[in-house]
Order: structure tokens, then sequence, then C-alpha cells
């Protein structure tokens, strides 16, 4: 066992021998850092990323200035534009647009009653001395008749009377040559009955027959566009008519 123990150590101390002899135990210089980042902590990381956002805030913008001036430069060589001939803006007061057509004398009608001539009146921009009613009897739809057209002969109507009467249709009457089959206050119900005759085979017609009635007129001496102004209120009405006179009486 001593032999042993001597060998190992023998051994260990030529290992430390020959460790020695190849520098092991030399003190070692540290070689500086030549092109190597330092390592940085987070903290250090978002600080240094906000300084450097603040300097170059602050730094002048040479580039952008340097852009301006040449658009400027571009804009200064751009010649101006020509003025180009064409109708000039409207210019002036209401007062120097072209006044309305000078008045003239118009007839305006047919109204039923006074009262509509009044309503009517008060509507007109005149003087009482410009406004003039008159009274005036027209003829005026008072109904539809049926009837059944003449015969070439009055016994040959005599026949078709009776052949009515034969038939069932009582309310017929002769009037001249023709026989009237009814009359309506409405156009459409004299329609009716006459395309149930037609039905039945009898020809038969629709005519108006007429009356006479007073109606009142008013004769105005007024501007034109006035009188087509209230023209318009009155379309609904096929008989109301507006027209210019030669002259008031």
């Amino acid at each position: 066992m001593k032999a042993l123990f001597f060998v190992i150590v023998l051994a260990n101390l030529g290992l430390f021998m020959w460790e020695y002899r190849n520098g092991a135990f030399a003190p070692v210089v540290q070689a500086p850092l030549i092109n190597k980042e330092p390592l940085l902590l987070l903290s250090e990381v978002n600080n240094t990323h906000q300084e450097a956002q603040v300097v170059s805030e602050s730094e002048p913008k040479a580039p952008e200035v340097a852009s301006n001036e040449s658009s400027q430069n571009e804009l200064s060589s751009v010649p101006p534009a020509l003025p180009v001939d064409g109708p000039e803006p409207a210019s002036g007061t209401l007062s120097e647009l072209p006044q309305l057509s000078n008045a003239e004398c118009y007839e305006a009608g047919p109204f039923e009653d006074l009262q509509s001539v009044q309503s009517w009146i008060s509507q007109v921009q005149g003087s009482e001395n410009d406004i003039k009613t008159v009274d005036r009897d027209d003829q005026i739809i008072s109904g539809y008749m049926v009837y059944k057209p003449a015969e070439k002969t009055p016994e040959q109507s005599q026949e078709v009377l009776k052949m009515l009467k034969d038939k069932g249709i009582t309310d017929v009457l002769l009037q001249g040559d023709e026989i009237s089959l009814g009359v309506f206050n409405s156009e459409d119900r004299a329609l009716v009955l006459k395309n149930e005759l037609q039905a039945k085979g009898f020809a038969v017609q629709i005519k108006p027959r007429y009356k006479t009635k007073t109606r009142k007129y008013i004769q105005v001496l007024a501007n034109e566009v006035i009188m087509q102004s209230l023209q318009k209120r009155y379309n609904n009405d096929a008989e109301f008519v507006i027209k210019a006179l030669d002259a008031c009486p």
C-alpha cells in the first residue's frame, strides 16, 4: 500500500510540473473588446430609444426645406393662366332687372255668383277703377239625353217607338223625329243606359241638352304675369278662361 501511495504522489508532482512549464499558472490578461456591442438591460434599451427620438425631433429637417424650395421654383416657372373670354357675371341690384310688361285689359270668368267674384278680385293687384263686373247669358249643359236618331219618315219613327214599348222600354218619348230614352244629369249614367240598349240591339246615342244661365265675368286692367298666376289656380275648371281684350270698355 505504501508503494502505491508513493506512486500516486509522484504522478501528481509530474502533472504539476508539466502544467507549470506550459504556462497554466501564468496571469491571464483580458483582451479589449473591439467592434463589440455592449449588452444592455431592457430598461436601458427603452431609455436609449426615447433619447434617440428627442435628438431626431430637435434636429432641423434640411431635406424637406429643400423639397419645398424646389416646388416653389417649379410653380414660379409655370406661366400665369390667360383670361378666358365669356359672359361676365351679372351685377347690379334688383332694380336693374327688366321690368314687367305694361298693364293690359283682361277678361276672366265665368263666375257663378257674386261671392266668387269678390274672392277673385281680392287676389288682383289693382284699384277698383280698373275692375268691372259684366253679366252675360251663356248656354250651359243642363243634362244628357239618350236617344234613338230619327228614322227616314215619321211613320217609321212611330213603328220604332211601338217596338220599344213592346220590349218593355216604357220610358220613351217622341221629340220631333227623335226618340228620347232618358235624360240624366250625369254623362256617366247616360252612358250606362246607352250600353244596355246597345247590348239589346238598339243603335242609340248621347247628346247634351242646354239651358240659358246668367253668369258673371270680370274685366280688369292688370299685368300679364299676374293673370297667368291666377289662371293656374283654376286649371281644374275647364270652363274658366282668362283672355286678353283689345281694350277695356
